[in-house]
């Protein structure tokens, strides 16, 4: 594993840890008003039309149809499927234990789409962290050129990030909320990723030679 990588698995939670302290005792409050003051002045019918689409990609249904797909295609499944989906499923686990442990109720002001539950740590925002990020760090390195590996890599952050930010527009979550959902779904990435370059390769073989004799 990668130094870098290794220090940002630790750094990570401590991050979260401390933000959380910060949201809850209330320091971080002005920069979550700042945040929203500004979102709030970009309120419009056509930018509220986008922003419910984008938050709606980013939902349960479209993660879980995208996480069969990556299922399915072989080639895939092997090199970043399996630790990809295994990497949400451990987030959404996560994230439902968290909402539970802090109770933080949803902002109130504004509200432009419905949504029930907690709202802390944002779940759009940590599960499409932990999907597109597992990604990025399983199927970036592949490519040989380094520009493709910006391009790709670029592409692969744009959907946590506008998913969580059509979630402070929408009034249905603090920044902290979506900030905290960010940190926890990259150290879940990071996981997944760490722990499929150095098993993968042995857990694909058993996994395919007892297929092979259950044929």
């Amino acid at each position: 594993m990668r130094r870098g990588r290794l220090t940002l698995i630790c750094i990570l939670p401590c991050a979260f840890c401390l933000l959380a302290v910060l949201v809850f005792t209330g320091a971080f409050l002005p920069v979550e008003q700042s945040v929203y003051s500004i979102t709030a002045e970009l309120i419009s019918p056509g930018m509220t039309l986008v922003m419910r689409a984008v938050t709606e990609l980013g939902s349960a249904l479209p993660v879980i149809l995208l996480c069969l797909l990556l299922l399915l295609i072989r080639k895939i499944r092997w090199r970043a499927g399996i630790p990809a989906v295994a990497c949400v499923c451990a987030s959404v686990i996560c994230n439902q234990v968290l909402k539970y442990i802090f109770h933080r109720p949803r902002p109130t002001v504004l509200r432009l789409a419905p949504a029930d539950g907690f709202s802390f740590p944002s779940g759009h925002s940590m599960n499409n962290a932990a999907l597109y990020i597992a990604l990025a760090l399983l199927l970036v390195p592949l490519l040989s050129r380094l520009w493709q590996r910006i391009l790709a890599f670029s592409g692969f952050m744009l959907p946590p990030f506008w998913v969580g930010v059509s979630r402070i527009y929408l009034g249905v979550h603090y920044f902290g909320d979506v900030l905290c959902g960010w940190l926890l779904g990259c150290w879940f990435a990071l996981i997944a990723a760490a722990l499929w370059k150095r098993y993968g390769a042995v857990l694909c073989d058993r996994l395919r030679k007892g297929g092979k004799r259950g044929g």
